[in-house]
C-alpha cells in the first residue's frame, strides 16, 4: 500500500513494530516475520473484499440489463392498452395501470442504475483506484463451475474425518 505504514495496514500490533527512528535494517528485518504472520489473514480480507464487490458490481450491471428489458415490456404494453383504449376496447383504468407500470419500470431502472454506480465505486475503493465509469468487468466464466463433477459432500467429510483428528473427536463425542 503506497504512501501507508505497512505495519499499520496489516494491523501490526504497535509493540511488534519497529521504531521510526530505528536506521538499522537489523531492527526492521528482526520485526520480517511478525509482519508476515499477519499478512495471510489481510490478504484473504483483501480476497474476500475485491470477489465480494466484484460479484455485486456483476450483479447490479445485470439488473440494469433486466431493468432495460422490463421497460421495453412496459413501455409496449402501455402502447397497446393506449390502443384498445382509443378504439374502446379497454376501460381508462387499464391505460391508468400501464401508465403506472411505465413509470416504475422507469424508476427500477433508475434505480439499478445507481447501483451500478454505488458498486463501481464500492469496487473501485477496494482496489484502490479512482472511481470512474471507465471501470468496467468482465462477465464471470461460470463455465468451469457449470462444467465441475467434483466429489460428493459425503466424500469429503469421510476425507475431513481422515485427515482432522479434531473433527472426529468432535463426531465421537456427538
Amino acid at each position: 500500500p503506497a504512501g501507508q505504514d505497512v505495519f499499520a495496514y496489516y494491523a501490526v500490533p504497535r509493540g511488534s513494530r519497529p521504531s521510526s527512528e530505528s536506521a538499522s535494517c537489523i531492527d526492521w528485518i528482526e520485526r520480517v516475520p511478525v509482519l508476515l504472520q499477519y499478512l495471510p489473514a489481510r490478504l484473504q480480507e483483501l480476497t474476500f473484499l475485491v470477489e465480494d464487490r466484484y460479484f455485486r458490481l456483476y450483479a447490479a450491471e445485470a439488473s440494469v440489463e433486466a431493468g432495460e428489458q422490463n421497460l421495453k415490456d412496459a413501455k409496449q404494453s402501455l402502447d397497446a392498452a393506449r390502443k384498445n383504449y382509443e378504439v374502446g376496447l379497454k376501460p381508462k383504468q387499464d391505460l391508468l395501470q400501464a401508465e403506472a407500470n411505465f413509470r416504475k419500470a422507469e424508476f427500477d431502472l433508475e434505480t439499478a442504475k445507481a447501483t451500478v454506480e454505488d458498486a463501481r465505486g464500492a469496487l473501485a475503493r477496494v482496489l484502490g483506484v479512482q472511481v470512474s465509469a471507465a471501470l468496467e468487468i468482465d462477465p464471470p466464466d461460470f463455465s468451469r463451475w457449470r462444467d465441475y463433477q467434483g466429489d460428493s459432500v459425503t466424500t469429503r467429510i469421510e476425507e475431513a474425518l481422515k485427515t482432522r483428528p479434531d473433527l472426529l473427536a468432535a463426531q465421537a463425542t456427538a
